[in-house]
């Protein structure tokens, strides 16, 4: 059965990546009648362990955890044993019953190594079994009065060194913030993918090259003899760079020593490459480095969607549109004073400028999928022209693509 999925990413409390939940929905069969015909929960979830391909997860989850949704007959068949402990995390989902079968099989499961996760949990005095045996208990933190009631009684509930809180759906920093304070170690929701934005802000010395790197490596006739001059104002670029021309991966014949020599060696895909990821890495400063994983998924899925739509003249544009779709939350800064700084494609900023136009379609669909959101998934689709397996194809290699990085 085909399947097409999202990720979201979950965070540490210090912003470090600890996985991502994946999302699946099966994909919508069309009977005679017109109408989707959708499988039940068991079946969906066999198709994102299949779809996946557990012998190659890193290629999913970069090597960290993956958080899959079981329902009650797949946790009784212990169908988990079949798929790697390394990575799995088993997710109990909130409808399950909580039978002596229930817990029998899940014990099981941890005896063999494999990390439990309680999904959407409701604190009950009277039947805390799923609570104790869990490795992680998912709750819901919105904000609301409920949401925080909830948490303070899990977290008085849980033995803090043995049980993580993880919290989802979380929208703001500030509520980021409270919930470390209750208890919670483990965040799921893009509150670091919103911008913090200061008026007029100014942009320091060292992120300002960063941008003059980005503007000159955007241009399609890039200057690689002006982009060696303003590497070689950059001391830790220049000596990351000439460390990574000289290591074993390039096994130069001598020692490079000069960073024009280095540019040379490197190559324009390379060089192109490279002070991508340097330069929006470098823009980080405190920010999760997810961010950089973003930009690069969605600048691959907007090249690959455009050439799919007959937009393929302005693939390169649709790329830097994703690459930069993430600049005002790298840089606190208004996305427009960002791009005012840049020479960048008419077509690019117009993606990014330019909201509910035709041209942003593309863009909208990468961050519809990442946000799991299926009915404007599927709207874009049928506005786009794309089949719904493709678009879901188009984003595995996204994600294979900026996983290389």
């Amino acid at each position: 059965m085909d399947a097409y999925f999202a990720r979201q990413p979950i965070l540490t409390e210090h912003n470090k990546l600890f996985g991502y939940e994946l999302l699946f929905r099966p994909n919508p069969k069309v009977n005679s009648s017109g109408k989707n015909i959708l499988v039940d929960g068991d079946r969906a979830t066999i198709s994102i362990l299949n779809a996946v391909d557990w012998g190659g997860i890193e290629r999913i989850t970069g090597g960290t955890h993956a958080f899959v949704n079981f329902t009650e007959q797949l946790i009784i068949d212990e169908v988990a044993a079949m798929y790697p402990k390394e990575h799995l995390i088993v997710e109990v989902l909130e409808n399950v019953e909580i039978t002596p079968a229930i817990l029998d099989a899940l014990r099981a499961l941890k005896d063999k190594g494999y990390i439990i996760a309680a999904d959407d949990y409701e604190y009950q005095g009277n039947n805390r079994a799923l609570l104790e045996l869990s490795d992680i208990v998912k709750v819901e933190v919105d904000g609301s009065a409920k949401g925080w009631h909830n948490l303070e009684r899990v977290s008085a509930a849980i033995d803090h060194s043995r049980c993580r809180i993880l919290a989802e759906k979380v929208e703001t920093e500030e509520i980021v913030a409270q919930a470390k304070v209750m208890g919670c170690s483990l965040f799921q929701g893009y509150y670091f993918a919103k911008p913090k934005l200061v008026m007029e802000k100014t942009i320091n010395p060292m992120r300002s090259n960063q941008i003059r790197l980005m503007r000159e490596i955007a241009k399609p006739d890039a200057d690689f003899a002006a982009l060696a001059e303003i590497i070689k104002q950059d001391l830790g670029l220049s000596a990351r760079t000439l460390r990574l021309v000289n290591s074993a991966y390039y096994g130069p014949e001598n020692e490079v020593k000069n960073i024009t020599q280095a540019v040379a060696l490197l190559g324009e895909n390379e060089m192109r490459r490279w002070i991508i990821y340097t330069s929006l890495n470098d823009m980080c400063d405190n920010k999760p480095a997810e961010l950089v994983v973003m930009s690069m998924v969605r600048a691959r899925f907007c090249e690959l969607v455009a050439k799919a739509t007959k937009r393929g003249r302005d693939a390169e544009a649709y790329f830097l549109a994703g690459l930069f779709s993430l600049l005002d939350v790298l840089t606190d800064t208004g996305l427009e004073q960002c791009l005012s700084r840049m020479r960048m494609p008419k077509k690019t900023k117009a993606i990014l400028l330019n909201q509910d136009t035709d041209d942003r379609m593309v863009l909208d669909l990468i961050i519809a999928m990442e946000n799991s959101d299926w009915a404007q998934v599927s709207a874009l689709c049928g506005r786009l022209g794309l089949r719904e397996d493709a678009v879901s194809d188009i984003y595995m290699d996204a994600i294979q693509w900026a996983q290389q990085f």
